[in-house]
């Protein structure tokens, strides 16, 4: 509904800058046939009617250039909230190193004991963990499926 309101004033302020601009030029051509004196009167009324159009053009520029800033705050993807899982201090970098690593062994027996012994669900959390996360380390994926067990059996 709010963008239906941006395109009709939009269209509206450009009719009307179309307008005053077909007004402007039709004074400036009589000034410049000769058909119209120069006096204060239409020096004041050209005046206005570019100020009119300039005006009315930087308004529409304005309201182009908020609606493209609202339609990309909707079209891009919301980051996830930092964890208490998420390592905060350490660059991407350092993390994607880490990834390397096999796990700690606590974690896995967490996991394992939360799950009943199932190695293979607890892979395929850890593994759907690092689809959704890409470059975290080992501990961080095998800490996020242990933190989502938990939510889930609340």
């Amino acid at each position: 509904m709010r963008s239906n309101l941006a395109i009709f004033i939009g269209t509206l302020l450009l009719f009307i800058a179309i307008v005053a601009a077909a007004i402007w030029g039709y004074i400036l051509s009589l000034l410049f046939r000769g058909f119209l004196t120069i006096n204060p009167q239409t020096v004041l009324g050209t005046l206005i009617l570019f100020i009119t159009v300039v005006l009315l053009i930087c308004v529409l520029y304005f309201l182009i250039k908020r609606q493209r800033t609202l339609a990309l705050r909707r079209v891009t993807p919301l980051q996830p909230p930092p964890t208490t899982l998420q390592p905060l201090l350490l660059p991407r970098d350092t993390a994607s190193q880490s990834s390397l690593s096999s796990p700690s062994p606590e974690l896995q027996n967490q996991l394992y004991s939360m799950l009943g012994g199932d190695r293979e669900r607890a892979e395929r959390l850890v593994n759907q963990a690092k689809n959704k996360h890409p470059g975290m380390s080992e501990d961080w994926y095998w800490e996020k499926a242990i933190a989502d067990l938990g939510r889930d059996r609340r």
